[in-house]
């Protein structure tokens, strides 16, 4: 990185655009306003209440504040960037670089400074200038940094191909490849919980091998496969095929209920330690590096749960036992982005407390509270019982057939 050159720049001071402010002032508004609507109807007997008061009122102390005080200052060498409550500052020479990070709510720009001293976020919503992008134009962008280092590092791979210009084809041709096994995956998803009996069986082989062929490819090739890059390395990453395979076999639990959940979390956390240990490798230490590790840890500890109770489910023909019980109570769970339906359960078979049971909105709509509930029981392969609702009036019929 060169040496500062805009010594004679002047103070400039760069806000929040004209509409963020507003937008975050009227959001602030309300939030103070809802925090005060709480307060005034919170007893001494609703302490959840005082505690949304005490939150909407925070929330909107903290965001009009942000709208007010937000700002960033360049003067000659130096940047302060100031939040709500808190200033940030460092000269030019002791920050290394930049990133721009991606998130939930958009990007933004990350100051990293020297020698671990941290980061400086910086929002891409101020108001900026010709002098501002000067600026950062001569700090040196990390993101082109690392990729320019990891092209480097595939061309004088040998064993990716004869030349340069071929291993550095041969990242494209790996990203092809990558996607063309995300839609296979996906295909394999739909088919185990959508086609007919006869498909769901090799379905759901392929989506329980999908994560053995991730582990071979990014194992064989490092420098072509990855899991869970940044948004800078420009290998293939693998990551989305994990996930698809996981929520494919965790979506096929539909209707699979465990009487323990213990046996079944055993296996799935061994998978989940396996297949991180052999990916970890991969995963080259960076700026996001810890991030990255949760994501994968998620990805594979949903894929080891599905795995296990297909498992123990899908091919489990053994003896089964029918239970009959009754509706004693029913409510709707709902979460931040689901809605679940469950039926409170008498005590039945195995499970001699009351016990719930999720089922559909439509189940949920035409039961009951005293409805009788009918439950066949399974031995489970992996010695994980598990029991699935079934209709009463077909086990009569059956009954009575016999």
């Amino acid at each position: 990185m060169s040496a500062f050159r805009l010594t004679d720049m002047s103070r400039h001071v760069y806000l929040l655009a004209a509409w963020k402010r507003a937008l975050f002032m009227i959001l602030g508004t309300f939030l103070i306003g809802g925090g005060i609507f709480f307060g005034c109807a919170a007893s001494s007997n609703a302490p959840v209440s005082r505690v949304s008061s005490l939150f909407f009122l925070c929330g909107g102390i903290y965001t009009i504040a942000y709208a007010l005080l937000a700002r960033v200052v360049m003067e000659g060498s130096r940047i302060r960037v100031r939040g709500a409550f808190r200033e940030q500052s460092a000269d030019f020479n002791d920050i290394e670089g930049y990133r721009t990070i991606s998130s939930r709510n958009g990007t933004y720009t990350q100051l990293c400074l020297k020698d671990g001293q941290g980061t400086i976020s910086l929002s891409n919503s101020f108001e900026t200038d010709g002098d501002y992008s000067a600026w950062f134009h001569q700090l040196t962008d990390l993101d082109k940094r690392d990729r320019d280092a990891m092209l480097d590092e595939i061309a004088r791979e040998e064993a990716i191909g004869s030349t340069p210009k071929e291993r550095v084809r041969a990242v494209s041709k790996a990203k092809t490849l990558s996607i063309a096994l995300l839609v296979a995956t996906i295909g394999f998803a739909i088919a185990l919980n959508f086609a007919n009996p006869d498909i769901q069986f090799p379905a759901a082989f392929a989506l329980a091998i999908a994560p053995i062929a991730v582990l071979l490819m990014v194992r064989r090739t490092p420098l072509l496969y990855t899991v869970m890059k940044p948004r800078s390395d420009p290998r293939a990453d693998l990551g989305l095929v994990l996930l698809v395979a996981g929520l494919g076999l965790l979506m096929r639990e539909r209707g699979v209920h465990l009487v323990a959940q213990q046996p079944i979390l055993l296996i799935a956390v061994l998978i989940t330690l396996v297949y991180s240990a052999a990916l970890y490798s991969s995963m080259r230490s960076g700026n996001t590096f810890i991030g990255r590790m949760i994501g994968l840890l998620f990805f594979i500890g949903i894929y080891g749960h599905g795995l296990a109770v297909l498992a123990d489910s899908m091919p489990d023909y053994s003896q089964t036992t029918t239970y009959t019980t009754s509706v004693v109570a029913k409510h709707i769970s709902r979460g931040g982005r689901s809605t679940s339906y469950v039926l409170e359960l008498a005590p039945w078979g195995p499970l001699q407390d009351r016990n719930s049971l999720n089922v559909s909105s439509r189940e949920y709509a035409h039961t009951t509270i005293g409805d009788q509930v009918c439950l066949l029981l399974h031995q489970g392969v992996l010695g994980s019982k598990w029991y699935e609702r079934i209709t009463c009036s077909a086990w009569r019929y059956s009954t009575w057939q016999q």
